[in-house]
């Protein structure tokens, strides 16, 4: 299960601000920094594009 840790790590990987990171999931830039501060949305679209996101992260981390 992600993290709001892992989410930091992968924005920071990709050389994005929080702002690019935002845009990429479509919600506002508040929103996602909860999300690192916070953490995760529990639940619906948003929380499963972030899993998804975070395991092909993993997979790359793993791979390299």
């Amino acid at each position: 299960m992600a993290n709001h840790h892992e989410l930091k790590n992968w924005r920071k990987a990709k050389g994005w601000t929080q702002s690019e990171a935002a845009d990429y999931f479509s919600v506002r830039k508040m929103t996602y920094w909860r999300w690192e501060r916070r953490g995760l949305p529990r639940q619906g679209a948003a929380r499963e594009l972030v899993e998804r996101e975070l395991e092909a992260f993993r997979a790359e981390q793993d791979a390299a």
